[in-house]
């Protein structure tokens, strides 16, 4: 899913795991996941299920727009939370020298 992501002045490699989970959030402010678009009651339902079966640690990846305002962000961290998901990752593209 293209999206504008937001820059930082320095980013960590990603290593993928299997335990991770990627929600996206497009500029529409809608959530993705699996590439199917997901409302509350789904996510929770998905990061559930994740939980239960990893043999690891979950690790969420968050992939915002730019645009998308901190609201539409926000139930999804207190989701993670309430589903015991402390390992949390905003993905971002490092700022390069001009």
């Amino acid at each position: 899913m293209p999206l504008d992501l937001p820059t930082a002045a320095a980013a960590m490699g990603e290593t993928p795991q299997e335990s991770t989970i990627v929600v996206n959030v497009a500029a529409d402010g809608n959530w993705y996941a699996l590439g199917q678009q997901v409302d509350l009651p789904q996510l929770a339902n998905l990061l559930r299920r994740q939980r239960m079966r990893a043999a690891e640690p979950v690790r969420l990846r968050l992939r915002t727009d730019a645009q998308v305002a901190y609201r539409r962000v926000a139930p999804i961290l207190r989701l993670a939370a309430q589903e015991g998901i402390g390992d949390i990752a905003f993905s971002v593209f490092e700022e390069r020298a001009r």
